[in-house]
């Protein structure tokens, strides 16, 4: 959960995880927090199965061909 959260806002998971027993340590809503968290954010696995799925669905744009489109003249 710690390395998560650090990872989607760019943070040291280090730091992250001193927090959040810090926060365990000191009394306050912290663990609601934490809890929630847990809850809500997805599991590393799971998120990088959302952007491959998300990416086989991109189609790439393909740019229509000039119109109309001749031959080449030939040459004498």
């Amino acid at each position: 959960m710690c390395a998560a959260v650090a990872d989607y806002f760019g943070w040291d998971r280090t730091v992250v995880r001193l927090l959040a027993v810090a926060s365990v340590v000191l009394p306050g809503t912290q663990v609601v927090a934490y809890l929630i968290l847990w809850l809500l954010v997805p599991s590393e696995e799971r998120y990088w199965e959302r952007q491959a799925a998300a990416a086989q669905r991109q189609v790439p744009y393909a740019a229509p061909a000039p119109y109309p489109t001749q031959p080449p003249a030939p040459q004498a």
